[in-house]
């Protein structure tokens, strides 16, 4: 059974259970009208009406969970294949390469660098907000591509400017790191990229999306070759087309 074969069954059997139980609720408000007493029948509507926002928070987490892992399941099998380093030839000169691009200098140290922007969505027309870029450099001697202070340092960016002007619910993260050898470790570390899509109602039943795609490079300095997983022909969002051609333009 292949992987895209694992995440339809998960999706149509929590589909299933999902509708079974919505079925089961509604009965037992129907058998409360035909059986009980009014002033017993209101107490088994609200407890049902309870029941069904709990499931449908919990159901709701469950899919976006499901069609998380298939967008990355649909990636891998459409991937790219590497790009040609131009930028990322000269890593020494990269970080101002960055600041051309309006890239800020947000941390540092023997083990990483953060560079972060701040762009306007001009994907979203209505209800327009901005987007939050990070370019993070890492150690060639970093095991792995993620470390816990590149999370801690990008809380901060959002704190900071998390307020009326700057709205930010789309987060781009690029993370670039050199590699002498493409062993088999280093393809599974750069393999693990992330696009995270949910969708939430606020109390003005007004529709807020959130956009998280991290994104692995692996700077193959011998080949002179970006190598990373992605897609052309796949997007799961106009957001992560927008991420690629970002990526493309800044190796």
């Amino acid at each position: 059974m292949n992987d895209v074969t694992k995440v339809n069954r998960q999706f149509r059997w929590t589909l299933i259970l999902f509708i079974i139980m919505i079925v089961s609720s509604i009965a037992a408000m129907i058998l409360a009208n035909l059986f009980m007493r009014d002033e017993y029948q209101y107490i088994v509507h609200f407890a049902v009406l309870l029941f069904l926002l709990f499931l449908i928070i919990r159901f709701k987490n469950r899919f976006d969970q499901i069609t998380n892992i298939s967008y990355i399941i649909k990636i891998r099998s459409h991937a790219g294949n590497p790009i040609k380093m131009v930028q990322t030839q000269k890593m020494n000169d990269y970080p101002s390469f960055l600041q051309k691009k309006d890239y800020v200098k947000f941390a540092q140290d023997k083990d990483h660098s953060l560079f972060y922007r701040i762009t306007q969505d001009e994907i979203k027309k209505i209800f327009r907000k901005h987007i939050l870029e990070v370019v993070v450099i890492l150690s060639e001697n970093v095991d792995g591509f993620y470390l816990d202070q590149v999370n801690e340092e990008i809380g901060k960016i959002q704190q900071q400017k998390d307020n009326i002007r700057f709205k930010m619910d789309r987060l781009l993260i690029t993370q670039i790191k050199p590699i002498e050898d493409l062993t088999e470790k280093v393809k599974d570390e750069i393999k693990e990229i992330i696009f995270i899509k949910t969708t939430g109602i606020s109390l003005f039943l007004k529709s807020n999306t959130t956009i998280i795609s991290t994104i692995n490079v692996g700077l193959h300095q011998s080949s002179s070759n970006a190598v990373l997983l992605y897609s052309d022909t796949y997007s799961p969002s106009l957001y992560y087309k927008y991420h690629i051609d970002q990526i493309k333009k800044i190796l």
